[in-house]
């Protein structure tokens, strides 16, 4: 499992929580060997110091090299045994081996020859570099050795550009200076120029000396100082949004080495075991400095799940303000219809009631026909009362009613005495007067002294007939005043009552805008304030971060050199006292041996003799 977990593709899982999980529980597991790893590592590189410095004949040396070699090898063999030829398909492995067989070449260099710079300079070179993978034991040191390999590769073209240019100013030099071409002009001069190092004043008299004196060293150090700051910014801000990552994956690669040394000792066993992973109500996360975007982006993120909450808020808010204002729209076209469908009720009310005071005042007179020039423009043509009262839909609201009957001259026909006197009266526009109304025309020549009463009497019928359509007219014209007054008091109510519903229908529409706009004003200043209150709290609590962050790796970085320079104090101590008794032994055994060989020499000797 620590192999498909080592070698998958996707490194996200090393975030899973499972998956630290899982790693934190093997390390637990294993870190006595880890401890033990980093500590034979860490002598390794005395030793090598110790060789370079008194050499392998040294005794107490050369023992302290066999042992530490000794078990680094057994262990280098273990794990090829485990491995198979994957082992020399891993990096350390092969500096490993390399390390193992420079330090034997520079005992057995020693031993046998005379010391050999370049050798001493590998091997110690080689132990260091192993020992800094050591490393890897520390949580706090884990991740610090593929930082440096990927701001070593981030770097590379850097590098390059930088050793071209020092050649090239190192050439400028010598050339302006007729100097000799050798490696100090060319590499070693510019390189401590860029370092502002610069001894030899004398030769900067030269005005070209000088110049390219001047050219470079502006060039070297501000320039190439500039290009390197932000690169190696970069890589590491973008090296630490990794960092959890890549710690866990290097504490995998340590677990896989370590658990492939324990199960060759093993006896393969088919037992299954079960993990279960329970987390504390209590537990929450730690606030830890991972880098400046790292930070920025939690920080962006807190503020985004903020705003979004403000956000859902104010949507929620304004879906309310939005509702209310449609329902009371709604209530308000509701209110317009009932008002509507109201003041058609009362016009087809008073159409009804006019028809019927219409019909009313002409029912004695059905057959009787309007004049044309007094039929109302609004009206749809007819000439009779039953005509318009049949059409009673058709009527619409007049301004002015003006139905005034006019009598002609009445024209008496005699037709016959017993049947008495026939008078035929039409309407007409003119009002008629009481001469006109009433005129007689008689044939007194052609009437007998017996007519005489008679026709008396039928003058006096047709004059109070006459005088009772007079009267009736009177009364018509009154009638018709007050459906005149009636009506307009009907149009004035209307219209009224249309203008104070218009009115109020404004009244709260403007309302219901000035609100919108007072309530959107102040959503948007709480936003505004809210926003500044968050930046203002983000600021603060950065600092307090940054503060408690630096006070917090002081006290852990206090207490670890503590920590390591007690475990070194005690481990020195143990070799010391391991020395001294492997020391006391070897003297015991080499006295002994001496004893014991001056002894055969001694029975030798007599023998011989």
């Amino acid at each position: 499992m620590l192999e498909s977990i080592v070698n998958c593709g996707n490194p996200k899982i090393f975030s899973s929580n499972f998956i630290k999980f899982y790693l934190q529980k093997k390390f637990n597991s294993t870190q006595i060997l880890a401890y033990f790893l980093a500590f034979l590592l860490f002598i390794n590189v005395i030793v090598a110091l110790c060789l370079f410095k008194y050499g392998s004949q040294n005794i107490f040396v050369f023992i302290f090299f066999a042992v530490v070699n000794g078990i680094l090898f057994l262990w280098e063999l273990i794990q090829m045994r485990a491995m198979g030829l994957n082992y020399f398909m891993d990096l350390l492995n092969l500096i490993d081996l390399v390390r193992l067989e420079a330090t034997v070449a520079c005992v057995l260099v020693d031993w046998f020859y005379e010391k050999i710079d370049w050798l001493n300079w590998i091997m110690v070179a080689l132990n260091i570099i192993r020992a800094f993978t050591a490393l890897r034991v520390f949580e706090c040191t884990r991740h610090y050795l593929s930082l440096v390999c990927k701001v070593f590769k981030a770097n590379i073209g850097y590098m390059i550009f930088f050793a071209l240019c020092n050649l090239a100013f190192g050439v400028m030099l010598t050339v302006v200076a007729n100097a000799d071409l050798n490696f100090d002009n060319l590499w070693v001069l510019p390189y401590e120029i860029s370092l502002g190092i610069y001894y030899e004043t004398e030769k900067l008299s030269n005005s070209p000396v000088y110049g390219v004196f001047l050219i470079g060293s502006y060039f070297m150090n501000l320039v190439f100082i500039l290009i390197f700051i932000p690169i190696l910014g970069d890589s590491v801000n973008k090296y630490l949004l990794e960092k959890d990552i890549v710690t866990m994956i290097e504490k995998a690669k340590l677990i896989l080495e370590i658990e492939q040394i324990l199960y060759s000792f093993r006896k393969n066993s088919d037992s299954c075991s079960y993990l279960q992973i329970c987390e504390k109500s209590s537990s929450h996360k730690k606030l830890i400095w991972q880098g400046q975007t790292k930070f920025l982006e939690n920080t962006i993120n807190k503020s985004k799940t903020k705003m979004t909450q403000q956000n859902s808020n104010l949507q929620t808010k304004l879906q309310t303000i939005s509702s209310s204002i449609d329902n009371q729209i709604n209530q308000v076209e509701k209110i317009i219809k009932i008002s509507n469908d109201k003041i058609e009720n009362h016009l087809v009310s008073v159409h009804e009631s006019l028809l019927k005071t219409l019909t009313q005042h002409f029912a004695n007179y059905p057959d009787k026909k309007l004049a044309p020039d007094i039929v109302p423009i609004r009206y749809i043509e007819a000439e009779t009362v039953q005509e318009i009262v049949k059409k009673p839909q058709q009527i619409q609201i007049m301004s002015q009613i003006h139905i005034v009957p006019k009598v002609k001259k009445n024209k008496i026909q005699r037709r016959d005495i017993q049947s008495g006197l026939h008078l035929s009266i039409k309407p007409s526009i003119k009002k008629p007067s009481i001469e006109d109304n009433i005129r007689f025309t008689t044939d007194i020549e052609s009437l007998n002294r017996q007519s005489i009463e008679a026709t008396k009497k039928s003058v006096e019928e047709v004059f109070r007939n006459s005088m009772s359509l007079i009267n009736t007219q009177d009364r018509t014209e009154e009638t018709h005043g007050k459906l005149q007054e009636v009506h307009r008091s009907l149009e004035d109510s209307i219209e009224r009552e249309l203008n104070k519903v218009r009115n109020t229908f404004r009244m709260q529409v403007d309302e219901m805008n000035k609100n919108i706009k007072s309530r959107f004003e102040t959503l948007r200043d709480d936003m505004y304030r809210e926003q500044l209150h968050i930046n203002d709290s983000l600021a603060e609590n950065k600092k307090a971060i940054e503060e408690s962050i630096k006070q917090k790796i002081e006290l852990k970085t206090s207490s670890i050199e503590g920590n390591i320079k007690k475990e070194i104090k005690k481990s020195i101590k143990e070799l010391e006292e391991k020395l001294i008794e492997m020391t006391y032994n070897i003297e015991k055994g080499v006295v002994e041996r001496i004893d014991s060989v001056a002894n055969l020499i001694e029975e030798k000797v007599t023998n011989k003799e």
